[in-house]
C-alpha cells in the first residue's frame, strides 16, 4: 500500500474567506470568515470526510492564515475536506465584551454552515472529526461533551442571521437540524481544566483567561472546564478520543490532556488514548505540518487516526 504521506501529487483547492455569518458586521469582520481545502481528484468515490481544525491563541491571537501548510497538507494527506475556521477574540481588557462561550458557538456555527452547504462542498455530513490545538482542544472537548447546548446555541445564530438578511450565503435554510455527526476527535496539547492551567501558571490569569472567561471565579471556570463537565448526550455518543501532548510543552503541561482522559475514562467512554511521542514544544509539531520535514511525525499520527476511525 502506498504511504499516505508521499502520494502523487494531487492538487486541493483553498477556498478562503467565505462568510459564515451575516449581521454582527461579519461581512466586514474577519472573525467569522473560514477557509476550506478541498481535495480536487478525491482518492474516494462520493462526498469527503469533514474535518475541522480548531486553531489556539489563548482565545485572543491568531488567524487561520496561520495554517494554510497544514490544510493544504492534511486535506491531501488524509483524502478530506479540512475547515478552519476564525472565531470571535476576547480583547485583552476588562470587561471583555467578548467572553466565553463566544469562542465556541462561533466554531459550532462555522461548522454547521458547512453541514448546511454539504453538496456544495462535497461533504459527508456522516463523517465529522474535530482537531483541536491549545484553546482549540478546549472547544474540542465542549462540543464532544455538550453538544445539545452549543450546537443549539450555534443554530440559533444562523437563524437570527437569515431573518436578518436573505442574501447572504450563510442564511440559506439548514439542510441538517440534528447534531453534526462527530466520529472522532483529536486534541493537541489542549487546555481542559481552566482552574488547574490557573493554578499552574499563575500569570495566565492577567495574560487571557481574565478576559476570554471573566474574572477568576472557581466555579465559572469549572463549569467551562471539559474535565469537570458532564455531557448533555449518551455517552455512547462521545466519540473517540486521541490526546496529544509533548512532554517538552512548556506552555501547557502533560496535566491537561493527563486529566482529561481520566476524566473521559470515568464517563464510560470507551476509546480514549493518550500518545506523548511528539517531542517538539507547544506550538512545533503544529507549524511543522507540511514545512517540508522529512518525518512530519504530527501528520502520520493525524492519517492514521482519520483512517482508523472512518
Amino acid at each position: 500500500m502506498a504511504d499516505p504521506l508521499k502520494p502523487e501529487r494531487r492538487p486541493v483547492k483553498r477556498l478562503q474567506d467565505v462568510p459564515y455569518l451575516c449581521g454582527m458586521d461579519a461581512l466586514t469582520s474577519e472573525e467569522h470568515l473560514l477557509d476550506l481545502y478541498i481535495p480536487v481528484e478525491p482518492l474516494r468515490k462520493g462526498p469527503c470526510p469533514l474535518v475541522v481544525y480548531l486553531k489556539g491563541g489563548a482565545w485572543t491571537d491568531r488567524s487561520k492564515e496561520g495554517h494554510i501548510s497544514l490544510g493544504m497538507t492534511l486535506a491531501e494527506a488524509a483524502d478530506v475536506v479540512l475547515l478552519i475556521p476564525n472565531y470571535r477574540l476576547s480583547p485583552k481588557k476588562l470587561p471583555s465584551g467578548l467572553e466565553h462561550p463566544v469562542h465556541v458557538v462561533d466554531a459550532a456555527t462555522a461548522i454547521l454552515f458547512v453541514l448546511d452547504h454539504a453538496k456544495e462542498y462535497s461533504v459527508d455530513p456522516s463523517q465529522v472529526f474535530l482537531i483541536g490545538h491549545s484553546a482549540g482542544g478546549h472547544m474540542a472537548g465542549l462540543l464532544t461533551l455538550q453538544p445539545k447546548h452549543y450546537f443549539e446555541s450555534a443554530r440559533a445564530q444562523l437563524r437570527a442571521c437569515r431573518s436578518e438578511s436573505a442574501s447572504c450565503s450563510a442564511a440559506v435554510e439548514p439542510s441538517i437540524e440534528a447534531l453534526p455527526q462527530i466520529r472522532g476527535a483529536v486534541g493537541i496539547s489542549g487546555i481542559y481544566d481552566l482552574v488547574a492551567i490557573d493554578a499552574d501558571f499563575p500569570s495566565y490569569r492577567d495574560m487571557f483567561l481574565q478576559f476570554a472567561f471573566g474574572p477568576f471565579s472557581p466555579d465559572a471556570y469549572r463549569q467551562a472546564s471539559p474535565t469537570n463537565m458532564q455531557p448533555d448526550v449518551p455517552v455512547s455518543s462521545i466519540p473517540r478520543w486521541l490526546l496529544l501532548h509533548s512532554p517538552n510543552d512548556t506552555l501547557v503541561n502533560l496535566r491537561q490532556s493527563s486529566d482529561f482522559q481520566k476524566h473521559l475514562q470515568n464517563l464510560g467512554v470507551s476509546q480514549v488514548r493518550l500518545d506523548t511521542s511528539l517531542s517538539g514544544g507547544h506550538f512545533d509539531d503544529v507549524l511543522g505540518v507540511g514545512a517540508g520535514e522529512d518525518e512530519d511525525q504530527l501528520l502520520r499520527i493525524l492519517v492514521d487516526f482519520l483512517l482508523q476511525v472512518q
